[in-house]
């Protein structure tokens, strides 16, 4: 079993859990174990293993994964990236958390949800920085800046329907 360098580009095991168990439930046991099939012994093995919260996994497994189980959607629901995105965002994570964070935004402005976002994608990934750059009613530019190559996949399912999410 190939052990995975911590220097790596990484996300937080809270980020990843709730929406791994969500596409599991969302598609279905056969297209979650298709979308594992596709990793490889090592990589299934974290994937399909306990996530931890406060630990760090490998973010080129998760893409990897992230990948096979949007490609599942498209073929068994004709969902396209964007919905899968979005639905993932608006339907992962405990009933109650979920319950509880809808009930918090709701009472915030959009601007004021927008302001705050940077917080959680700030510790969501083991490099770079998520920053507001303009956020003024109907116009918000939001960036993640100095991190690598490697975050550009995990970045453009989450960072726009994420911010999306909590701003509507």
């Amino acid at each position: 079993m190939r052990y995975f360098d911590a220097m790596d580009p990484s996300i937080k095991g809270g980020i990843i859990k709730d929406p791994r168990d969500w596409m599991r439930t969302a598609y279905g046991r056969e297209a979650y174990e298709r979308a594992l099939s596709k990793l490889a012994a090592d990589e299934r093995a974290v994937m399909d293993g306990a996530l931890l919260a406060g630990s760090w996994y490998p973010l080129a497994v998760w893409d990897r994964f992230h990948d096979a189980m949007m490609e599942e959607a498209s073929v068994r629901k004709g969902h396209a990236p964007s919905e899968f995105n979005m639905r993932k965002m608006r339907e992962a994570g405990s009933r109650s958390l979920r319950t509880i964070y809808k009930f918090l935004l709701g009472m915030m402005s959009a601007q004021s949800a927008i302001a705050k976002a940077p917080i959680l994608y700030n510790r969501a990934y083991s490099e770079g920085r998520c920053e507001v750059v303009e956020n003024v009613p109907g116009k918000a530019v939001v960036r993640y800046a100095d991190a690598s190559p490697a975050f550009r996949t995990s970045l453009t399912h989450n960072l726009p329907s994420g911010i999306m999410s909590c701003s509507s």
